[in-house]
């Protein structure tokens, strides 16, 4: 009879350089998907920045009809930041997004704060936004005065 002990090979387990060179690579991957990942938080399109805009601004309107108070976006182009007085949600302009704001009959495109209103009986003050990424890309939203609704529409080019 053969003891046991004889019949293992050198082959069982993992020696302690196969687990280094495996871990090496675990912690490459997740190195290079987390720089990915904060690239694509900085580097955001015209349209998709425009859907969340969009999507602000709508939940701002049904809460102002729910409510039947008036709710407010606030629009600040020199501080960069966008803010829902309503739900006190604020959100910063990304670096690569330009806006352009057209209310009150007034273009605002550099400084200032540009309120957008709603109010409980479902209308608004009215907005057209335009959002243009670094490539040149824009998207517009239009905010109807009359019923309140936002609506996104896309658009090639040109400057803000």
């Amino acid at each position: 009879m053969i003891p046991i002990a004889a019949t293992r090979s050198r082959n069982d387990g993992f020696t302690l350089i196969e687990v280094l060179v495996v871990m090496l690579i675990i912690a490459l991957t997740a190195g290079i998907s987390g720089y990915a990942f904060s690239k694509r938080q900085t580097d955001v399109t015209a349209h998709d920045y425009a859907r969340e805009i969009g999507q602000m601004l709508t939940t701002a309107h049904q809460s102002a009809i729910i409510s039947g108070k008036t709710a407010m976006v606030e629009f600040n182009i020199q501080s960069r930041t966008i803010v829902d007085h309503k739900e006190g949600h604020v959100s910063s302009i990304p670096r690569n997004i330009e806006i352009a704001i057209l209310a009150g009959q007034e273009l605002i495109a550099t400084e200032g704060e540009v309120p957008v209103y709603f109010f409980g009986q479902g209308g608004s003050t009215g907005a057209q936004i335009t959002i243009q990424d670094h490539n040149r890309r824009r998207a517009e939203l239009h905010v109807n005065w009359l019923t309140g609704l936002t609506q996104l529409k896309e658009s090639r080019g040109g400057n803000l």
